[in-house]
This record gives structure tokens, sequence and C-alpha cells, in this order.
């Protein structure tokens, strides 16, 4: 809000898809709507909107105005956001238009033409429980019109919020400057609105067992009760356990827990371990979380087969559960290797700490992205995630597994690298190399260097 204030915000538009953008954003906001047990729908009305945006900003709208959908509405409520082209009577002209609407508690008519006031807060005894600091809403339409758009609301008491934003299609009301690039290209959504509808209503397992906070975590797969309860009996006293009674309900409990390592079995009713490993695979929020699976077929081809989707290892029926232990102990400890590799190697390649080719193009990607902002103090977490196309929460959850770094952790670990190499390099006077990695002060970047690498950065890069 400062920035805008003293027009320092600029506006970075890039030709996009709205459609795919619009629906990725609320995909990053389906385990939320979940957990709140609020339906969450996406809709477009139109095929193919491609509109010039600033992903970051367009990140901040949508954010906004879901965070606030879903936390006004009660438990068995719904949020749908639609997008469509409308045509906008006021400008006389056709715009894209973006439509968050809930079941909430709604607004009542006095209060609602302070909404976008900064600071403002609906003051009842039914908001105070969602208290925030009234200044979202307020970014949220100086963002849009930023965009050279408009933000408007609709709202009954007890019926429900409609927030519609309106951005204008085309180019000609965009200055030279504030178009950086022709194309961007924008990721398909994580969750499949249209043809995925996980039901977690059936979810009554709990862990079976707690040994630590610290103990890498255990998701147990398999449709026989027994089998189920033999499995948890050879882990238990090294792992934290959790279950799931089939394939569907097995890659909800992934999404939800991360755990450290899945084993599934291979014949179950609905999705069988085959596909749970497929989809777990592909999935770039579950893509690097080792795959045991278990399998009564003998012969080769089921082998194979099981291998071919990206399982980590394989095992018959009936096993060893000395031989389960190792497998599962030698998978866990494999992965806490490359998470520590990739923190103490000064080279940056996502090849030497990732066994997927998907986590290998995830963490190139998050690279690629930090090295672009190298010289950038302001570059930001938030940013950070709208350049990925991911959720805050999403980012944070698949760094800190995947490498055991928060997202400001990586971003920190990305700047201390390059500094080390340009050290080493010996082109440039340590105090300039802090502020060409991003460091602001030269005393913090000592500070966190010598953190990093254990000596001071004049002493590092001697032979």
């Amino acid at each position: 809000l400062s920035k805008i204030e003293i027009k320092k915000m600029k506006l970075q538009t890039s030709l996009a898809s709205l459609n795919k953008f619009t629906k990725m954003m609320t995909s990053s906001f389906h385990s939320l709507a979940e957990e709140r047990d609020i339906r969450l729908n996406f809709t477009e009305e139109e095929k193919d909107i491609n509109i010039y945006f600033d992903v970051a900003k367009l990140h901040k709208i949508i954010s906004n105005l879901l965070s606030n959908a879903l936390k006004f509405t009660l438990a068995g409520g719904k949020v749908e956001i639609i997008v469509s082209t409308q045509l906008n009577k006021g400008r006389n002209r056709r715009m894209a238009e973006i439509t968050v609407r809930d079941t909430g508690i709604g607004i009542s008519a006095d209060q609602l033409p302070h909404v976008f006031d900064r600071f403002y807060q609906v003051d009842s005894s039914d908001t105070r429980r969602f208290e925030g600091t009234g200044i979202g809403l307020a970014l949220t339409k100086e963002l849009v019109e930023l965009h050279h758009g408009d933000i408007m609301v609709k709202s009954k008491k007890d019926m429900g919020t409609e927030f519609i934003v309106h951005l204008p299609l085309g180019k000609d009301h965009l200055t030279e400057n504030e178009i950086t690039d022709a194309n961007v290209e924008v990721k398909q959504p994580i969750y499949d609105f249209e043809d995925s509808s996980p039901n977690l209503e059936s979810e009554s397992l709990k862990s079976q067992k707690v040994v630590s906070k610290i103990a890498p975590m255990i998701l147990v797969v398999e449709d026989n009760q027994d089998m189920r309860q033999y499995i948890g009996e050879s882990l238990y006293d090294v792992y934290n356990l959790i279950e799931a009674e089939d394939g569907e309900q097995g890659f909800n409990q992934a999404i939800k827990h991360l755990p450290d390592l899945i084993i599934s079995d291979v014949m179950m009713p609905g999705m069988d371990g085959f596909e749970l490993t497929k989809k777990l695979k592909e999935d770039i929020r579950t893509s690097h979380i080792p795959v045991i699976l278990l399998t009564a077929k003998a012969g080769d081809e089921s082998k194979i087969k099981g291998l071919e989707t990206g399982a980590d290892a394989y095992v018959n029926k009936p096993f060893n559960t000395k031989e389960l232990l190792v497998r599962a102990k030698n998978l866990v400890k494999q992965r806490e290797k490359l998470r520590g590799k990739f923190e103490k190697n000064i080279t940056i390649d996502p090849s030497e700490v990732t066994v997927t080719s998907i986590d290998e193009d995830f963490l190139r990607m998050a690279v690629n992205i930090v090295e672009k902002h190298i010289d950038n103090n302001e570059f930001s977490v938030e940013q950070f995630s709208a350049e990925m196309l991911m959720s805050r929460n999403s980012l944070y959850r698949k760094l800190k597994k995947l490498i055991n770094q928060s997202t400001s952790q990586f971003i920190r670990t990305i700047r201390l690298k390059r500094a080390a190499q340009l050290i080493k390099q010996k082109n440039a006077p340590i105090g300039e190399i802090a502020y060409m990695v991003g460091f602001e002060k030269p005393s913090y970047f000592t500070e966190c260097f010598k953190k990093q690498f254990g000596v001071l950065p004049t002493e590092y890069g001697g032979d």
C-alpha cells in the first residue's frame, strides 16, 4: 500500500491464460476448503480468456478474495470462483470478469460501502472471531485499479457475499513499460475440479502410533485390516504411522500429511497400488515421496509394471518383516542424505538432490526464479510463490519435504551459494558481492555466510 501511494508499485504484465491461472489459484486453496468442510468450485463460463496481467499482483488479488470467502463461510457452506467475459456498461467495453461468491455470514447494508476502506473491519459479534488487519481488501482494490480494472461487492446479511473483478481485454490500456513479456505459460492446476472429487468424510483412521514428533512418518495403504496391523507391528517402534484402506483414501492421506514413505498393496478395490503410485508421482505435491509396493503376484512382468509407475521398491508377499524394515530405512535415509546434500554443496544442481524428473524440474524452476531476482533485496516469499504458481503454503511444504528448508531459507541459500562462487572467482570485493546477491547489509551477509559455510567470506576461497 505504501508503494502504491508513492507511485513505486509498477505493473509488469504478460499475456497469459486467465482460465488456467484462476483455476490453479483455486486449486491451491482446495486443502484449506476441505479442512474447513467447505465446497470449493471453479467454473469457466468462457474458454481461452487470454489477457495481460501481472502474475504476482493477480496472485494477491485472488488470494485475498478466496481467503476472505473461506474465512467467513461456515462448515457445510460453499465458495465458488467464476471466470467469464462480460459487457461493462459503465465503460462500454467487454472485460474479463472474475467472480468470487460465498454462502458465508454476509455483510449488512450499512457496512457494505466501507469494505474497501483501509483498516476498516466489520464490527459485530459474528465477525469478531474472524478479525484481521483490515488492509486485505483495500490492497486488493488498489491492485485491481493498478491493472486498469475495477472491483465491486454485493452482499446480504446471513446470505453470502460476492466480489466481482473486471479486467480489461487487449493491451491498448497499457503503456509500453507495463508489458514485460509477449507470453507466459501457465501450468495446469494441481487439483482438477472437473474430474476429481476427493471424499474425506470416510477418513476415520488415525495415526496408529506416534513415536515422536521428529520421527519419520510412514503411510500404510492396504485394504486388509489384518495385513495393515501386521505391517504396522513391524514399523511402529521406529516410525509414526498413518493408515488408509484403499488407494483413493491413501492419496488423500498423502496430500494431507506428506509422509516420508508410503507402503502400498497392489491389489485393492477401486484405485489399486499401480494407479496410486502413478498418481502420487505425477502430482507435484507428492512426487518426492518414495513408494514401496507389496504384491502376492509372482513374476517379473508385475514387478516391471510397478517400477514403471515410479515405485521405488517392490516386495513380494509373503515377506520378511526385517526385509521391509530395511527397505523402509534405506529409502528414508536416502531422502535425508539428498536433503543434506543440497545445503552443504556449493553447486546448485537440482539433479543431484532429486530422484524424480518432476522434482528436478520443480527445483530447477525454483532456482532459476531466485537467480532472476538475485540482486533484488525486496524479492519476497509472496512474489516467489506467485512466480512458482503455487500458494505460499504449498511451496513451503514442498521445499521443506524436498530439501528440508523453508521458502525464505531456500532463497537465502541460493544467494549465499552464488556469493561463494563469486568470491572464489575473485572478480569483485566482498562488500560488493553482498549487494550483488541481494543482501542490503554486508554485516548480515557475513553473519549468514559464516553460518552456511563455517568460515567468514574473507577466509573463503583460499587454496
